[in-house]
């Protein structure tokens, strides 16, 4: 949604919720047939029925704001700042390792014209470390399964120029 709350100043926002679990009677193979659980931390017999769907966070939301204003010659400008949540997300059926969850800022401003546009941008305005994704590998027995995890991007900038013709 947006909300105008002037002329120059914008309001953003989003948010998703979801529950995504497995149904009654859901059972894993791979939790089985690798002998992944010991019935003390999950079930070894593979059932992970009411366990939430791995990879999925149950919340998104983004909020952000955006001032605009006019310059001489038809120029303008804004200056824009957001910030975007995601809870944590298992990393397998088995809901035993997950992603912590996450709160990044980026901000951009910029100048525009009717044919063209400067805007310099930063993402990760607080240089969080934080996992972006992981996956396992499983190679056989549960003392070769491995979580490998990928960084999310540290503060970048940027400088983007836009041509319209």
């Amino acid at each position: 949604g947006a909300f105008a709350a002037t002329d120059n100043l914008t309001f953003d926002y989003a948010v998703s919720y979801s529950d995504p679990e497995y149904k009654d009677g859901t059972t894993s193979e791979a939790i089985v047939r690798y002998e992944l659980c010991d019935n003390v931390v999950c079930s070894a017999d593979g059932d992970i029925s009411g366990n939430t769907i791995q990879r999925t966070p149950k919340t998104q939301a983004a909020v952000g704001a955006t001032y605009e204003g006019d310059l001489a010659n038809g120029l303008g400008y804004f200056v824009h700042a957001d910030a975007t949540y995601q809870s944590k997300q298992y990393l397998t059926e088995m809901n035993v390792g997950y992603i912590p969850s996450r709160t990044l800022l980026n901000a951009s401003a910029g100048i525009t014209s009717e044919n063209w546009g400067v805007r310099l941008w930063v993402k990760n305005l607080a240089d969080e470390k934080y996992v972006s994704n992981s996956f396992v590998v499983t190679g056989g027995v549960p003392v070769f399964s491995n979580y490998h995890a990928s960084l999310g991007q540290k503060r970048t900038f940027g400088l983007t120029v836009d041509v319209n013709f």
